[in-house]
């Protein structure tokens, strides 16, 4: 290697960090010294901070283990995240994406690292509340600019099942229910029933919407109060 490589957190790096750097080298052309950094808290594709000399970058992978076939699925982050580049929706741009586990053990992918504060309370106590104000504004036009997106000029029409989304989300939460549940609760087998015979007899239009949007995958602005990226 031209560099030493520069580890924090050693034990928590499952791969051969030296293939990982010879390769990005070779793709990217790039130089300087590689450092990486595991980032702790919430992810649940493991997550790290890599730096290359004056690039900042943020590495994605999948976890190491038997995964679900529709788990995880790295490639789908990279490429909903490519497509709303030209969006109104604020996402850091995609790198590159690999899919074979030839390099860090799995499928990854590495985008540009965006600088921002991150909250993981949705109270967001650390700020005044003018600035707080501001920020779930900022939020709730996030959430608006990702309905409001044209999935035909995004090109993610085949992206996912259109139609019925109502439907397969009620049926999803009974089957999670009746999986888990320890004991009985009546309530929740009424209302299952309930929202069963109560869907709405036809669907609008087919749009994206954010499996887990919350304050703590929102990055905003290192010193105004709006989002600079959506994070996963």
């Amino acid at each position: 290697m031209e560099e030493a490589t520069r580890l924090v957190q050693r034990e928590d790096l499952p791969f051969d960090t030296d293939v990982l750097e010879s390769y990005l080298r070779r793709r990217l052309g790039l130089s300087g010294a590689m450092t990486l950094e595991p980032v702790a808290g919430g992810q649940s594709n493991p997550t790290y901070f890599l730096d290359f000399g004056p690039h900042r970058f943020v590495l994605r992978k999948k976890p190491a283990g038997k995964l679900l076939p529709s788990a995880h699925a790295v490639d789908r982050e990279f490429r909903v995240q490519g497509a709303l580049a030209r969006s109104a929706v604020p996402v850091a741009p995609m790198v590159l994406y690999h899919g074979e586990p030839d390099i860090v053990g799995t499928a990854f992918y590495l985008m540009e690292r965006v600088e921002g504060r991150i909250f993981s309370e949705s109270s967001l106590a650390e700020v005044a509340r003018p600035e707080r104000r501001a920020m779930y504004r900022s939020a709730a036009e996030v959430l608006a600019a990702i309905h409001s997106l044209d999935i035909d000029a995004t090109r993610l029409r085949d992206f996912g099942k259109t139609g019925t989304y109502l439907a397969r989300q009620i049926e999803r939460w009974a089957r999670h229910w009746e999986l888990s549940r320890d004991e009985g609760i009546p309530e929740i087998d009424r209302l299952a029933a309930w929202l069963r015979e109560h869907l709405p007899d036809g669907y609008g239009y087919t749009t994206l919407g954010h499996g887990d949007l919350r304050i703590g995958n929102l990055i905003f602005q290192p010193r105004e109060p709006r989002i600079s990226t959506v994070r996963e």
